[in-house]
């Protein structure tokens, strides 16, 4: 057995990169199940949206949803984001209570996505009768 260990003593940094090696192998075989966990329920179920409330949006959207939420919920809705940037642009703000605005924003947000959704199959069943010049 010493003589193991003397003939590892000589290549310690050989040994020292095998276990270094070993747990990062085990490191990312015990995080796969966690990444493809992810992939399924992020990226397909959820089309890879991991939270309905949206970074930045425009002010007139914001203020279509207000419409649809409670007035507790379009007051926490508009204190979560900035004031409108020349662009109309609103920016979510970093301290904002994103598990109070997942709720606010999920039933309002389908709503408003299924109605222009009606309008614009409406839009186009209505050009393909008409034809492309109102004829």
């Amino acid at each position: 057995m010493t003589k193991i260990f003397k003939q590892l003593g000589r290549h310690w940094a050989a040994c020292l990169a095998v276990v270094a090696l070993l747990i990062v192998q085990a490191y990312c075989d015990l995080s796969l199940p966690d990444y493809t966990s992810k992939i399924v329920d992020t990226g397909i179920q959820q089309g890879g949206i991991e939270s309905p409330v949206p970074d930045t949006v425009r002010s007139t959207t914001l203020q279509a949803l207000e419409l649809l939420m409670s007035e507790d919920d379009a007051a926490l809705a508009d204190e979560a984001y900035s004031a409108p940037d020349a662009d109309g642009v609103r920016t979510l703000k970093p301290d904002a209570d994103t598990a109070a605005l997942e709720n606010a924003f999920t039933t309002p947000d389908v709503v408003l996505y299924m109605a222009a959704a009606k309008n614009a199959a409406t839009a186009r069943r209505y050009h393909r009768h008409r034809g492309p010049h109102g004829l």
